[in-house]
């Protein structure tokens, strides 16, 4: 079985090579969104492609309502202070960005999935996968506020 699923995602990756991720954009998201990514895909897929998470031009990001929340909570929604500065976390500086991401305890692996923390696209797209991954475990301090 598991060569089997190794042939299908090199098959898919070949066709995704030959067609440009253009093509993929354009389909439907899956109905049904797993809880947690099938460990092979990070090797093929990126985390946004493989939770039905590509965004299409002119389409409002496809983010959780909870995590819509969570941001709004954590950042009031914003990436950047008024100077232009990263937000970071009053009690914790290692936190940062509008999903308030721990550096210590993020960072490495973000970066190994393509992601920057210290931009606004980075920063959602890692709030989605760590989502998809731990639920909302990791924005526990912030739950009598998102938790309404």
């Amino acid at each position: 079985m598991r060569l089997m699923s190794n042939l299908f995602l090199n098959s898919l990756l070949v066709i995704v090579q030959a067609v440009g991720l253009g093509a993929m954009t354009q389909m439907s998201p899956p109905q049904i969104m797993p809880q947690e990514p099938i460990a092979i895909y990070k090797d093929y897929l990126t985390p946004e492609l493989a939770f039905g998470y590509l965004e299409q031009e002119g389409e409002v990001s496809k983010v959780p309502e909870i995590l819509r929340k969570i941001a709004h909570c954590e950042s009031g929604n914003r990436q950047f202070d008024d100077n232009g500065n990263v937000i970071r976390g009053r009690e914790n500086p290692k936190d940062i960005g509008t999903y308030q991401i721990n550096l210590f305890y993020h960072q490495e692996v973000a970066e190994k999935l393509g992601y920057d923390l210290f931009t606004e696209e980075g920063n959602k797209g890692y709030a989605i996968w760590l989502y998809n991954k731990q639920g909302t475990n990791p924005w526990f301090w912030s739950k009598k506020c998102w938790n309404k």
